[in-house]
């Protein structure tokens, strides 16, 4: 009969022994894995995690910082709960098979009910490690010593170790690059609890919800002032208003979830089919594709497909003409932290992409935009550079107002436009990180709702709130001049 399984019977002048309290948190604990398994399905993995990268370039995978729930319910804190831990690659290099591959797992030593499970020389496979650490009385203030049990998890080479509860963290691959140096495959992805754990994977959906977004913007300026009928003689416009619409729902969903706080891979796996069977329509058997039931276990495969399916039906709705990309601020009590960035494609480096700074407001003539933004103290250039160069009056990136409009941004509106000349040692620095910020003297601005910036008009003296982004026009047919 299984102890944990059955509360302890609490009498008066019963004589209490460590028994009985180790006892009674088992079953409590028990009882709370228990309701979280049935209540919530898929209720382990990472939710998030951290690896030393530079200690693996000399030989050692180790885990800086992670929060796991293994399957049997154990929780892990590091560093919180336990020490960092880590294995080195020639214990990994043992077990690597000919893929040139190794997963590698997380593993905790289990309960022995009935034997001792406190590490000592006799009892090096213990779950347990005794510290003392010092315990203060909430009410009297006093301190005293307590022995406390810490956790005493590992990472194995091997998912076949016995007595563990194992939960793999990630997968080590020989570099393409570095001769016998490992590297950890993004593409493999464990079991999560929170996609924001994984930056892969991520930046996969991420990837899906800018392409989306971008095809919306075309659409919708297309659209725009369109009396919304599907009765339309013009030809295309009932597919295009039907288009837009099962888009629009897909992007709604998709960015509420990327910006939440925990996002479970099931969650946002079920929206993605849902969008493409609402995209399927607009393929060419107008049919979905079958697709495999969510596996917690085998997460990577599943959204490769899912993700590949819905890439493909995207490209067949077609590019839009230009790419947006707004820039994002941190900011704290008002002020601006860190730079206003951007990220940049590195594929934006040939020359037949060309980049231009937009300028969006309402009720500004293009002329007045022009001289707020010229008469702004302000510094264009690398993300981690900027800051810099705006303190020491260095020389960054230029932008200029554009004499005129490519035909392929014709159709903005409200928004001024400056060309990005895509030259000087400042644009080496930008291609080599491929993040391009801005600086501002604080006192020349506030922040606005949103992405806005609000800067001062230098003849009206009012506020003109502007959001800042990063537009990218490809000239498919050859080479800009």
């Amino acid at each position: 009969m299984q102890v944990s399984k059955r509360s302890v019977h609490w009498e008066e002048g019963g004589f209490v022994t460590p028994h009985h309290f180790q006892a009674s948190e088992r079953y409590l604990q028990d009882r709370l894995r228990e309701t979280e398994d049935w209540l919530i399905p898929n209720c382990y993995g990472v939710s998030s995690i951290r690896f030393d990268q530079s200690a693996l370039m000399t030989g050692v995978l180790k885990i800086l910082e992670c929060k796991i729930r293994l399957k049997e319910g154990t929780t892990i804190e590091i560093p919180e709960e336990s020490q960092i831990i880590e294995i080195s690659v020639d214990e990994i290099r043992k077990v690597m098979g000919q893929d040139r591959r190794v997963r590698v797992w997380i593993g905790v030593p289990h309960l022995k009910e009935g034997q001792k499970n406190i590490y000592d020389s006799d009892n090096r496979d213990a779950r347990y490690e005794m510290r003392m650490l010092a315990a203060i009385d909430e009410n009297t203030g006093e301190k005293e010593d307590i022995a406390f049990r810490f956790l005493r998890p590992s990472l194995q080479p091997d998912g076949s170790s016995k007595g563990l509860e194992l939960l793999p963290v990630c997968q080590l691959k020989l570099s393409d690059k570095y001769e016998g140096q490992f590297e950890i495959e993004p593409s493999y992805v464990p079991p999560l609890l929170d996609l924001n754990s994984w930056g892969w994977l991520k930046e996969s959906v991420k990837w899906i919800h800018d392409r989306i977004e971008a095809s919306i913007e075309t659409e919708s300026q297309s659209l725009a002032g369109v009396n919304l009928t599907f009765e339309s003689s013009i030809e295309g416009r009932g597919i295009r208003i039907l288009r837009l619409n099962h888009l629009s729902s897909g992007w709604t969903t998709l960015q509420s979830m990327l910006n939440g706080r925990m996002v479970h891979p099931q969650n946002i796996y079920t929206e993605l089919c849902r969008l493409l069977g609402q995209l399927s329509i607009f393929g060419e058997t107008r049919k979905p594709p079958k697709l495999r039931s969510y596996d917690h276990d085998d997460i990577g495969p599943i959204f490769q497909s899912v993700l590949s399916e819905i890439r493909k039906l995207l490209e067949g709705i077609g590019l839009p003409e230009y790419e947006r990309h707004p820039f994002v601020f941190l900011q704290k009590d008002g002020k601006l932290k860190r730079p206003y960035r951007v990220s940049l494609d590195p594929k934006w480096e040939a020359s037949t992409y060309s980049l231009y700074l937009g300028l969006e407001t309402t009720g500004v003539p293009h002329n007045e935009v022009d001289e707020i933004i010229r008469k702004t103290n302000y510094k264009m250039g690398e993300t981690s550079r900027v800051s810099e160069l705006f303190r020491l009056g260095l020389p960054g990136l230029v932008v200029k107002p554009l004499d005129r409009i490519p035909r392929e941004l014709g159709g903005i509106k409200n928004t001024t436009l400056f060309s990005i000349e895509r030259s000087g040692s400042e644009w080496i620095e930008v291609q080599r990180t491929h993040d391009l910020g801005f600086w501002f003297e604080n006192r020349s601005l506030k922040l606005g709702e949103g992405r806005k910036l609000v800067l001062e008009h230098p003849q009206t003296k009012k506020d003109v709130p502007l959001e800042f982004a990063l537009y990218v026009t490809h000239d498919r047919g050859g080479t800009r001049s």
